[in-house]
């Protein structure tokens, strides 16, 4: 009985361990949209325009817009 009760303590202490290897292993590459382009698409029931490609646009720098109260 006892032999249960170690081998149950032993199965829940690694389970409850933290993983430290699976973080280390992130990717540190970040998103960039510079040089990318973006393929604008209507989708307008019972026109023309039905499902079509309408742009092509390229990502601009804005910069972080203001918080205004």
């Amino acid at each position: 009985m006892h032999k249960i009760v170690f081998v149950f303590s032993v199965i829940a202490l690694f389970s409850c361990s933290n993983n430290t290897e699976n973080k280390s292993k992130q990717n540190s590459t970040s998103f960039s949209t510079e040089g990318k382009k973006v393929t604008v698409f209507t989708t307008a029931d019972s026109t023309s325009f039905r499902l079509s490609s309408t742009d092509t646009l390229s990502f601009k720098d804005k910069g972080q817009p203001l918080k205004m109260k």
